[in-house]
């Protein structure tokens, strides 16, 4: 075998790894065709050539101990998928995280690669925002054409993986990537207060249970300036009214008036368990809101037509039932065993969980489960400080 036949599926692995760090393009495309087929078709040619070189067998038992912690979610929502039909856009997923492992785990990846592309892409994302906010001089229901709850619950996550790393590895870190980390973090949460998307305070507090593990020692410390940044974001959502608006809503409700954001919400809530418990099994398919009012449910604000149910835990009970709950819970439990060792990972599997109490970000979102399948495989792959401290 020639040097160039040797090298060559190298390069192909740098090139996948280079795509792989334009996960933050998958924010902005709401079909994410682009950066999905350019991905998937470098990691197969690249899986290919390094497979030819050294066999399937050689490769899967770290294959099988990467993906396992996965199969309960995937298995459950492809049956549930083969009751009900839908756009089955897992599949993508799980092919991002199987031909992204194989392309990528035979070269090195550092952490500090990781952490400067998370904290880059947040950054420019952030400041991208906030400067169309500002352009526009309103702040409208799409940004770029996404969806801002979307887009910025992408952005929170991105945010949530840097604040871990200043946190939970500061004395590790250079001080060049503690700056990074700090502009990028800044900037997010400017972000967040200018698209007044408030379910990123979730992302934050989040990670208030992850400071007895990670720093035992003194967690106060460290629950003092998350509790700082919350109750500075309280203060900043106040002074534009977004938190009035929020209590306003809740006022409404209590009177009888459920046409306003908490209210729809609080709504969609109560009929997701009316209807789960009617179908509780394999509950009642994708975006299943006509059927159910079809069935004989009310819903009383007549005007608004959702396309989800605003939480991961209502949307997954009223669409894919106890089959497809019990799947997703038990791959977050293996996620974060397998991941405890590692604050950045286990930061962004509590923020998604978070977040999820009032947004979609695993079930229905293909703009969070691509990008976050993408970040998982280069976390898993570049070892943390701490799995570095443990194997020496």
């Amino acid at each position: 075998m020639n040097s160039y036949s040797a090298t060559f599926p190298k390069k192909l692995s740098y090139l996948c790894l280079l795509v792989a760090f334009c996960f933050g393009a998958f924010l902005f495309d709401p079909t994410n065709r682009p950066l999905k087929y350019t991905l998937l078709g470098v990691a197969f040619l690249s899986t290919v050539s390094s497979l030819a070189q050294q066999g399937f067998s050689s490769s899967f038992k770290s294959y099988f101990q990467f993906i396992f912690p996965w199969l309960p979610w995937f298995f459950c929502v492809f049956v549930v998928i083969a009751v009900h039909g839908g756009e089955n856009f897992y599949l993508d997923s799980f092919l991002i995280l199987s031909l992204l492992f194989f392309s990528l785990r035979d070269i090195t990846i550092k952490r500090n690669w990781v952490i400067c592309a998370i904290a880059v892409t947040a950054a420019l994302v952030s400041f991208a925002v906030i400067w169309e906010v500002i352009n526009l001089k309103h702040l409208p229901a799409e940004i770029y054409q996404v969806n801002k709850n979307v887009l910025m619950s992408g952005v929170s996550l991105l945010m949530t993986c840097s604040i871990a790393s200043l946190l939970f590895d500061f004395r590790h870190n250079r001080i060049a990537i503690n700056i990074l980390l700090a502009i990028s973090i800044t900037a997010s949460l400017i972000c967040i207060v200018l698209t007044e998307v408030r379910t990123a305070l979730l992302a934050i507090l989040a990670l208030i249970p992850l400071t007895f593990f990670y720093n035992k020692q003194n967690p106060w410390k460290y629950i003092f300036i998350l509790f700082s940044i919350s109750l500075v974001m309280l203060a900043l959502f106040w002074y534009t009214g977004r938190l009035q608006e929020g209590i306003a809503d809740l006022e409404k409700f209590q009177s009888g008036n459920s046409n306003s954001s908490w209210g729809i919400r609080l709504e969609l809530w109560k009929l997701s368990l009316d209807a789960f418990f009617s179908k509780p099994v394999f509950g009642w398919g994708v975006q299943p809101f006509k059927e159910i009012i079809q069935s004989g449910f009310t819903f009383p604000v007549s005007t608004f037509r959702p396309r989800h149910f605003h939480s991961d835990f209502f949307n997954m009970l009223v669409c894919i039932g106890l089959v497809g709950v019990l799947g997703w819970l038990s791959t977050i439990v293996l996620l974060i065993k397998n991941s405890w060792k590692d604050p950045t990972s286990t930061a962004m599997l509590f923020a998604c969980l978070a977040m999820g109490l009032t947004e979609r970000l695993w079930f229905q979102n293909r703009v969070s489960i691509y990008m976050m399948s993408t970040l998982w495989v280069l976390l898993y792959l570049s070892k943390s400080i701490r799995e570095q401290t443990d194997s020496k």
